[in-house]
């Protein structure tokens, strides 16, 4: 007997992503949010709806650790051309 998901691929994705606890976001090919969890919408102070079509950076702006300015390279376009994910770090 063969167990065939009703999910597809990208459907059990965002599925995973909504469900971990910590901030993710998901952007297509031009760096646009398509996707952030409850978590992420904690973070921005934006809903899935308000933030969709806006580019990552200008929601998640990823600053430099000592100088606090913004980073040369947009996290989205730079896990694009990686073919990884790319990892905010958020100081508190």
């Amino acid at each position: 007997m063969t167990h065939e998901s009703s999910l597809s691929a990208s459907e059990f994705t965002l599925l995973a992503l909504s469900a971990i606890g910590d901030s993710a976001l998901c952007t297509d090919i031009a760096g646009r949010v398509c996707h952030l969890n409850a978590v992420a919408e904690i973070l921005t102070s934006l809903t899935l709806a308000e933030s969709c079509g806006l580019p990552c950076r200008g929601i998640f702006p990823d600053l430099n650790d000592t100088t606090e300015k913004p980073r040369p390279q947009d996290p989205a376009q730079l896990a694009f051309r990686q073919g990884m994910h790319y990892t905010f770090r958020m100081n508190s």
